[in-house]
């Protein structure tokens, strides 16, 4: 599941979960729990404004997995890495696409050989679905 258009709804429900755990797992709760004043909730609000207004604004980030083109197909891939095609295509279309993330301006050729160092790591995953699109029933 891509978060994409939901993010915003995931920074929050992100905050809100980090809150609920800290109250429940630190010895001294108190520490962490609401305040009667809502402070705390405050705080946790104010971080999440600032970092909303930094993808969305400065860093301009809101839309990129929009504008986002993979640099290789998976027949690219699988004749790149020397991969057979299945399971792992998806895999490193997955980590395609991270790896594009957190290097925006970064080269295809710099991506390709990321991806061949990942390739045993990959290999290694089993099961499910890795990223690649999901097989409909008949």
């Amino acid at each position: 599941f891509d978060v994409q258009e939901l993010w915003r709804c995931a920074l929050r429900v992100g905050a809100a979960r980090a809150i609920a755990f800290d109250a429940a797992n630190f010895p001294d709760a108190a520490a962490v729990a609401p305040t009667p004043d809502g402070a705390a909730a405050a705080a946790v609000a104010r971080e999440c404004d600032a970092l909303e207004a930094a993808v969305a604004g400065a860093l301009n980030l809101e839309n990129v997995w929009a504008a986002l083109k993979p640099h290789l197909d998976g027949n690219a891939l699988a004749d790149a890495l020397g991969v057979p095609k299945g399971p792992m295509i998806g895999r490193l279309l997955k980590a395609q696409k991270e790896w594009q993330l957190e290097n925006p301006s970064g080269e295809k050729g710099a991506c390709l050989e990321h991806l061949r160092g990942r390739v045993p790591e990959l290999q290694s995953q089993k099961g499910g679905n890795p990223g690649g699109r999901r097989k409909r029933k008949a």
